[in-house]
């Protein structure tokens, strides 16, 4: 039996942002689902982490629901501008696995992100991070900024250490992040 973690807003029994995580060897593989109050065409989902709950300085990976392009990309925040990292030899194979579907008005994405990493902007997933969670439009095929403020969970999260049973995640402080199976 393997465990995930997981980072949700919900009420009741629907949620409207889903973020699950499992530990793979070197790897983590993520899991968003997002319900978007606007059309999801042209529409991005991120994750971010962060060092203070803002997502400036957070280092992201973002889904585009766009024609044309990457639909995964790797990028880091510089301020409120998102920028999507060059492929280098420290961002190179860092995503793989991606998928991105769209069902309504719901945009599910899965990924692979490695979990050390060598590039500052790209932070190392062996670390504590806060975990964001955000929407927002592409508009001419660039990602701007969110209509609605993105979630971030209460305290930094080390997804690499993650153990979990259902209804909570143990770490050596409880979190508010539900345990998922």
């Amino acid at each position: 039996e393997k465990t995930k973690g997981c980072f949700s807003r919900c009420s009741g029994s629907t949620c409207s942002k889903l973020l699950t995580w499992q530990k793979d060897g070197s790897k983590i593989k993520f899991e968003i689902q997002e319900q978007v109050s606007y059309s999801p065409e042209n529409r991005w989902v991120a994750i971010g982490f962060s060092n203070d709950k803002n997502m400036g300085g957070a280092s992201v990976v973002m889904c585009q629901h766009k024609t044309g392009g990457d639909p995964i990309v790797l990028g880091y925040n510089d301020g409120l501008v998102f920028t999507v990292l060059p492929q280098s030899n420290s961002t190179a194979n860092m995503i793989t696995g991606g998928s991105l579907t769209v069902t309504g008005n719901i945009i599910r994405c899965s990924f692979e992100r490695q979990i050390n990493s060598t590039n500052d902007k790209v932070y190392d997933l062996n670390k504590e991070w806060y975990i964001l969670m955000g929407n927002g439009p592409i508009s001419a095929g660039t990602p701007v900024q969110h209509e609605d403020f993105p979630i971030a969970s209460d305290v930094r999260v080390n997804l690499s250490e993650f153990s979990g049973i259902s209804g909570g995640v143990h770490t050596p402080t409880t979190i508010k992040i539900h345990g998922c199976l």
